[in-house]
């Protein structure tokens, strides 16, 4: 287990337990009358009215906030229409869109079979999110074997790496369950909570959704943001809309963040936000012996291909431009053709599309 995700699950751990035990101290400190009952709570110090920690958990969003959350959240609602148009637009190039659609707008919501049990939820949105959570599912599955398990995403991408990923660690299929996470207004968010109840929410990266975190601080959830991230023209966006993102970085229990730049620039937009440099999930990802053996096959194989006037692959070096975008190949491919031949023989570029199923389509272009 990697240094990051051995800190990340730590602090897991310990917001998980600290809130618990506020939320114990909480009732006891409604309950009790009297001073001397008050002082004598284990918690006491964190679980009075103005206590930071427990009430920032509460209610992260203030009146104004909560204002524009339901201008928002109204928004999103009147968009609806708009984004079966945008499912079925992408489900023409790829089919999967089409399925799960009323996940999405938290009209069906599937149950767990015949399990029982605390319930953890880590959102990864698409692909390269679900590989990076990868440490952190494996983790969990050992730290928290007692615990269910709820993946949403938002890409069918994302959703089939998720599922090979939960075979591959050994999720019970009783104890796991998959969905796509319901587009960010508070009713079905509300749904989507009172569904579920988890008891940790693990987002990933840049998952900061002002509905979602404020119906997971009504349900009690502990929210973490994991690998967190923020660009320049991402904080530009962000400080345009701080009356909500501020207010949403604040319910978060904790922001792991990738770099020190990265947490200044979540701290220009929420100042009080409690954020930790912990470096990124990535790294700490552990590649399957088999998908290592499919490596050194595959570079086997193209090694032996005949290269450019009789050059052998073996001998010359190799490009390699990974996860790339629609549009991106055709860039690649004049800025290679612009190379002068002699250098171009010295090497063998290799292009590999982001999403699998766009392998067809990119080498219909390059022939």
């Amino acid at each position: 287990m990697g240094a990051v995700v051995m800190f990340t699950i730590t602090r897991l751990m310990f917001l998980q337990n600290r809130f618990n035990a506020c939320e114990v101290g909480h009732e006891r400190w409604s309950r009790s009358k009297s001073p001397a009952d008050r002082a004598g709570s284990d918690c006491a110090g964190d679980v009075g009215p103005g206590a930071f920690w427990l009430s920032r958990l509460m209610n992260p969003f203030g009146l104004r906030s909560k204002l524009a959350l339901q201008a928002y959240s109204l928004l999103w609602v009147l968009l609806s229409p708009a984004m079966l148009v945008y499912l079925f637009y992408r489900s023409l190039r790829q089919p999967a869109y089409r399925k799960h659609c009323l996940e999405r707008f938290a009209l069906s919501l599937p149950g767990f079979k015949h399990a029982q049990g605390d319930l953890i939820w880590v959102h990864a949105v698409s692909l390269g999110e679900t590989r990076a959570a990868s440490t952190i599912l494996g983790a969990i599955a050992q730290r928290y074997p007692g615990h269910r398990l709820l993946l949403t995403h938002g890409t069918p991408t994302g959703r089939q790496a998720g599922a090979d990923l939960l075979t591959t660690l050994g999720y019970a299929k009783e104890r796991s369950l998959q969905l796509y996470l319901p587009y960010d207004n508070c009713w079905a968010m509300n749904r989507f909570f009172d569904r579920y109840r988890p008891k940790i929410g693990v987002m990933m990266e840049t998952e900061v959704w002002p509905s979602l975190i404020s119906q997971a601080s009504r349900h009690h959830t502990v929210l973490v943001l994991v690998s967190a991230r923020l660009s320049e023209k991402s904080l530009r966006k962000a400080m345009r809309a701080k009356i909500l993102i501020a207010p949403a970085l604040l319910g978060f229990n904790e922001i792991l963040c990738q770099t020190q730049h990265d947490l200044a620039r979540i701290k220009q937009v929420a100042p009080d936000s409690t954020c930790t440099v912990c470096g990124n999930l990535k790294f700490d990802v552990e590649l399957v012996e088999s998908l290592l053996n499919r490596g050194r096959a595959w570079r086997e194989r193209a090694s032996g291909l005949p290269g450019d006037s009789g050059v052998s692959n073996l001998a010359r070096g190799w490009i390699v431009a990974s996860s790339t975008r629609e549009g991106e190949e055709s860039l690649l491919m004049e800025q290679w053709l612009r190379l002068a031949g002699e250098v171009r023989r010295k090497f063998v570029l290799v292009l590999v599309p982001r999403h699998p199923q766009r392998f067809g389509d990119v080498a219909e272009a390059l022939e």
